[in-house]
Parts: C-alpha cells; sequence; structure tokens
C-alpha cells in the first residue's frame, strides 16, 4: 500500500504541480499520460490526489539506470539510421531534380558502380561509353549505352554541390553507427541469454533483440501480465480497474 499522502496539502498547490508530482512518481501510467492532454481543474487534481493516497494508482515500470543507459544507445542508433536514409533520399531527389534516371538502370545506386558514377557526377566530368564498358561492374557493363542515355541531364552545379554534401555525410553517420552498435554489444554481453530467446522469434535479429530488450528490461515480474506487457509496448490498450 502507497503511504498515505495528505490530501489537503496537496490541494493547496497548484493543479499544474499536484499533477506533476504524480506524473514524475509515475510517469508511464496511461491514465495520467491521457490526463496531460487535457487542462486540469481543482476537482481533478483532488481526485488523482486521493487516488494516489489510497494506492488506486499502481506505479509504472522504471527501467534501471543500466537499461535506461542502454535505451539512449539504441534510441540514439536508430535516429541516426533514419539520418542516413534520409541522405540516401536525398542524393535520389537531387539526380532525379537533374534528370539523370540512374535507377531506371540500378536497383542501387550506392553500389560499387553507383558510386563510381556518383563521384563522376559530383566532380563534373565528362562520362563516355568507353568509361562505362571498362568500368562498370556485373550486368550494368552490357548496359551501358542506356546508361549513358540517362546521364543526359541538367545537372547544375548547385545538383554537384548538394549530391556532395549528402555523399560525404552518410559514411560519417554509417562509421557512427557501427560504433554505437559496437558500443550497444559491450553492453548487452551480460545478457545474451535473452537476447538469443527473443532472436528465435521470426523476424528479429540482434538489433531488433536488443531495442526490445531496453524497452521492456529481463524482469517480467514488472508486469502482471501479457496484457499489460502489451499496452507498455503500445500494442494494445488495457483496462486500468
Amino acid at each position: 500500500m502507497t503511504s498515505p499522502i495528505p490530501c489537503t496539502s496537496l490541494c493547496k498547490t497548484s493543479c499544474h504541480t499536484v499533477l506533476q508530482g504524480i506524473l514524475l512518481r509515475y510517469p508511464d501510467s496511461r491514465i495520467l499520460s491521457s490526463a496531460t492532454l487535457i487542462t486540469i481543474l481543482g476537482p481533478d487534481a483532488a481526485w488523482f490526489a486521493k487516488l494516489l493516497q489510497f494506492g488506486l494508482i499502481e506505479g509504472s515500470f522504471v527501467p534501471s539506470p543500466e537499461i535506461r543507459g542502454l535505451r539512449d544507445l539504441t534510441w540514439y542508433r536508430e535516429k541516426l539510421v533514419q539520418d542516413a536514409t534520409s541522405e540516401k533520399n536525398r542524393i535520389h531527389r537531387l539526380l532525379q531534380d537533374a534528370n539523370i534516371k540512374l535507377t531506371t538502370h540500378m536497383s542501387d545506386i550506392f553500389g560499387v558502380s553507383g558510386r563510381i558514377l556518383l563521384q563522376k557526377i559530383m566532380d563534373g566530368a565528362v562520362i563516355t561509353l568507353e568509361f562505362l564498358e571498362s568500368e562498370m561492374k556485373g550486368a550494368l557493363r552490357h548496359k551501358s549505352a542506356k546508361l549513358l542515355q540517362s546521364l543526359n541531364s541538367r545537372l547544375r552545379r548547385h545538383h554537384r554541390d548538394m549530391l556532395r554534401f549528402s555523399y560525404e555525410h552518410r559514411p560519417f553517420i554509417e562509421r557512427a553507427i557501427l560504433e554505437l552498435e559496437h558500443e550497444i554489444r559491450a553492453h548487452i554481453v551480460d545478457k545474451q541469454e535473452a537476447l538469443e530467446l527473443i532472436t528465435t522469434v521470426p523476424g528479429i535479429n540482434t538489433n531488433a533483440a536488443a531495442i526490445i530488450l531496453v524497452e521492456i528490461g529481463t524482469d517480467m515480474e514488472q508486469f502482471s501480465g501479457d496484457k499489460q506487457l502489451a499496452a507498455w509496448s503500445a500494442q494494445e490498450t488495457m483496462d486500468l480497474w
């Protein structure tokens, strides 16, 4: 049972302060999170205080400092992956704006052949049929004539500069992702059993397993049952009462 809190003293303070204090103590309660979306009046603050006083608001799962630190790493890695994808998409848009239709003939413009062409495009070099026939890899070598036609564009200096900014930024992001993954692996070396269990689920690799691990922890006693666990992961609503 939660230790009694003088309801009257709570209600003398501002409603915002009362609710804020409860949210700090129970940061992930679904009912309180929903309540913050509306204006909290005095009677509502008193009602929350009474619920807390009599132990009717259960404390939610608060990860350990170790898990919270690991969570920061996985969240940051996810953000960097999104940034790397954004840079790739930006390069695609710039090529389309310059009427360079490489993707018509290349499935991946960031492969070996694609990087060779991108470098030539950024340098403003003249690309000839002989160059394509000698430098392109695999089946692309037999598409040299079509590739040359797709490079007939309205490329401007602006396009080349913007392409270079994104092209050179992407490897930096990818190196940071690799460093983060190394750091994450070092933090979860003592949680291999849990990780191996999670990766038995089809479609979940080590990176995805690490993300799941930092979101729910390793102690399932924190949750009263599968419904509460699903509610915590925002996959299912839960009856609070």
